[in-house]
């Protein structure tokens, strides 16, 4: 009943409207790198990027239901509060999380190559005191999960890899973040398939589309 994901593959036809977005995202990254780099300082480039972290990790965490505003984000950083509270607190308390683990992602690379210990420290950081803290935030699943609205796993939407070929998925997953040697696919290509492979492994127990 799982399904088993091929590694990701090493080069890829892509249609002319494919190509087409490529280039038109390449460029605006581009401009956007441009940008940064023109205002000098790294206090200017953070005052700038958090309200693009902050509405990233709003719309990213509605993925799985949770729903806050960024007033409530940005009360709830200079306020602090209690991630073990119910309802909207405990919602916010979520993005948080998220951007805490955002943050942790751009300086962690300088001492630790993105690898599947790289990904453990960041679902501990995004799971840490709130929905799903007992599912052992950082830790590689060893059970069968699923995603559907039901708990009989034989009405799954989708049922990733079992426990048992994990490792396997999880190297080809590594591979893919650093294939050696010059890619034959864009760079832009590059990334989103890795995401969707790592969603197809759906890894950890619970919070994999937060991750």
């Amino acid at each position: 009943m799982a399904f088993v994901p091929d590694p990701t593959p090493e080069a890829l036809e892509l249609d002319a409207g494919t190509l087409a977005a490529l280039t038109t995202a390449e460029r605006e990254l581009g401009q956007l790198t441009g940008l940064l780099r023109g205002m000098g300082t790294d206090l200017n480039v953070h005052l700038l990027s958090r309200p693009f972290l902050r509405r990233e990790a709003i719309a990213s965490s509605r993925i799985e239901g949770t729903v806050t505003t960024p007033e409530q984000l940005v009360l709830l950083e200079v306020e602090g509060g209690d991630a073990t509270a119910s309802g909207p607190a405990s919602e916010t308390h979520e993005v948080l999380n998220y951007m805490e683990a955002l943050e942790h992602g751009f300086v962690r690379p300088k001492k630790l190559p993105v690898c599947v210990r790289f990904i453990k420290e960041l679902h501990a950081i995004l799971m840490r005191g709130v929905r799903g803290d007992e599912e052992r935030p950082g830790e590689v699943r060893t059970v069968q999960n699923f995603i559907g609205s039901s708990r009989d796993i034989r009405e799954a939407r989708f049922v990733p890899p079992p426990p048992s070929a994990l490792a396997g998925c999880l190297s080809d997953l590594e591979r893919a973040i650093h294939p050696g040697g010059d890619s034959a696919l864009p760079r832009l290509v590059r990334l989103a398939l890795i995401h969707y492979q790592f969603e197809t492994i759906h890894p950890f127990r619970d919070g994999n589309g937060r991750a």
